[in-house]
């Protein structure tokens, strides 16, 4: 569904991801790619996500970042 989600959006030129930075969590270095891979495989929660990506797990303050891309992604 998400991939899915995904191609509908960038056929109609209105993929826009919420965050745009190279880095979601800074305190580990964690690509935004990484996270939306896992999101992409499944992971739908903070938990999941911080689990495999270590994205989130520092100071929390991209939690609100992952939430808003788990959102725009799972419809």
């Amino acid at each position: 569904d998400i991939l899915l989600n995904e191609f509908i959006l960038k056929c109609q030129n209105n993929y826009q991801i919420p965050y745009a930075h190279e880095e979601i969590c800074h305190c580990r270095m964690v690509p935004t790619d990484k996270v939306l891979s896992a999101i992409k495989q499944g992971l739908n929660t903070i938990s999941e996500i911080s689990r495999v990506t270590m994205a989130g797990t520092g100071c929390g303050s991209c939690k609100k970042d992952i939430e808003d891309l788990v959102k725009y992604l799972v419809k």
